[in-house]
């Protein structure tokens, strides 16, 4: 691809009002949980590997509104695998 890409205007919405991250351990048993009253069920949480080498595929198991959300695997055998989130808010 070549050439120029303008952008003109200003977008008439707000895609994101807060973001908020951190990173939570596998415990290879139950959902870890994160707490923070940043949560509800409009949120998108983003997971990411941080450290290990997990055998299954982590996952956001639930959420409670104003309070915290889980983070599980598909795989009781991922322990201590460091998972990264991102919170982020719908404006």
């Amino acid at each position: 691809m070549t050439g120029t890409l303008n952008f003109q205007g200003t977008p008439p919405f707000t895609l994101v009002s807060g973001l908020y991250m951190g990173t939570v351990t596998l415990n290879g048993t139950t959902a870890v949980v994160v707490s923070t009253a940043a949560v509800d069920a409009s949120n998108i949480v983003l997971l990411t590997v941080q450290s290990g080498v997990p055998v299954g595929l982590p996952y956001v198991s639930a959420k409670v509104n104003g309070t915290s959300f889980s983070v599980k695997s598909t795989s009781n055998s991922d322990t201590a695998v460091v998972i990264g989130w991102v919170l982020v808010e719908h404006a």
